[in-house]
């Protein structure tokens, strides 16, 4: 799976997010159970009285940006998967909007902008329709703005 971030910056982030499936969580799924993954019938005497929180930051993983460019001049109010034409499950497209006026889509395998657009007023939300390449945009003054 992978995630998008933008910052107050104008700075773009693709993220690889860890799944459930990581070889750090599958050695911890044994706890209490046997070497074929069958849960014993005894029960682990714990004096510490933090042993939830402790479990939990044990689990923690701390990532970094896969990817990461300066896409606007001033923050970046909204972002977008791309409409997925292809059979792919990953999109391969990113829509930002920035308080730059700017609305802008970005090719994610080569985090390269191949459309820019501005507009007159900033945009502070950003919407995509789930079946087609319209876009929506939102200003401070109630201005929707779509584009196709």
């Amino acid at each position: 799976q992978i995630m998008a971030s933008g910052d107050w910056d104008g700075g773009l982030a693709i993220w690889n997010v860890p799944g459930s499936s990581s070889s750090s969580s599958s050695s911890n799924d044994n706890v209490g159970g046997d070497a074929n993954g069958k849960k014993s019938s005894k029960k682990r005497k714990d004096n510490n009285s933090n042993s939830t929180s402790s479990s939990i930051e044990g689990t923690i993983q701390e990532v970094q940006p896969i990817q990461s460019v300066r896409a606007h001049s001033s923050n970046i109010s909204g972002l977008a998967w791309g409409y997925n034409s292809s059979s792919s499950s990953l999109p391969s497209t990113l829509l930002t909007g920035s308080w730059d006026h700017g609305l802008k889509v970005y090719d994610v395998s080569r985090m390269d902008c191949i459309l820019a657009l501005n507009g007159s007023r900033v945009v502070t939300s950003l919407s995509r329709c789930s079946n087609s390449d319209v876009v929506a945009t939102g200003s401070p003054d109630c201005t929707v703005r779509l584009w196709d």
